[in-house]
């Protein structure tokens, strides 16, 4: 099950204070890339839309992405 948008551990994967080795490669490419997007603008609004994205995607494939889902949100 997805944790809700509203769980710190999305901000934290996107700040890097969250490392984690994806078994998908797409979702490691999309977090790479939403991390240096944070980098340059960490302000709550963008980094509010920057999960958003990465929760949608998360969402979209959350079958594939079961297990990276159950070792990040331990």
């Amino acid at each position: 099950m997805l944790p809700e948008k509203t769980n710190p551990k999305w901000k934290k994967l996107l700040t890097g204070e969250i490392n984690h080795n994806f078994k998908s490669i797409p979702a490691a490419m999309m977090v790479s890339r939403l991390k240096r997007e944070i980098k340059k603008n960490d302000s709550p609004e963008h980094a509010k839309k920057l999960i958003e994205e990465v929760y949608n995607f998360f969402s979209k494939f959350e079958v594939i992405l079961t297990e990276d889902i159950k070792v990040i949100f331990k």
